[in-house]
């Protein structure tokens, strides 16, 4: 949160009127070998394979943590910052990798962003 500061300090700057949209992700869903979460998660005894519904429970916490935190630094901010929750937006069959979502999600993402504009 300390680097998200730092940012709108420089925003604050570089261009006063300028707001900051902050989003933190869809709940992701861990793969077997998933360079982002599957690897870390199988290195610590949690293979999305075996344990997928532990590891997209984990996952669904870290994510509802982290846009709890967005969502105080926006409120916080006077302004200046607006959260964008992108949680409920993509379900299961709409990735593409264990990250990025499918067309079908984005679009929702593009229009919970152009909403929140």
């Amino acid at each position: 949160m300390g680097l998200y500061r730092e940012l709108l300090k420089i925003v604050r700057r570089v261009s006063p009127a300028t707001k900051l949209l902050v989003h933190g992700y869809a709940y992701a869903i861990p793969q077997r070998d998933g360079p982002w979460l599957g690897k870390g998660m199988e290195f610590r005894g949690l293979h999305p394979a075996y344990r997928p519904d532990l590891c997209r429970a984990i996952i669904a916490v870290m994510i509802d943590a982290f846009n709890a935190r967005l969502a105080l630094f926006a409120q916080q901010s006077n302004g200046d910052v607006i959260h964008v929750a992108l949680r409920e937006f993509a379900s299961k069959g709409e990735w593409f990798d264990e990250l990025h979502a499918r067309e079908i999600a984005t679009e929702r993402f593009a229009d919970a962003f152009d909403h929140a504009l």
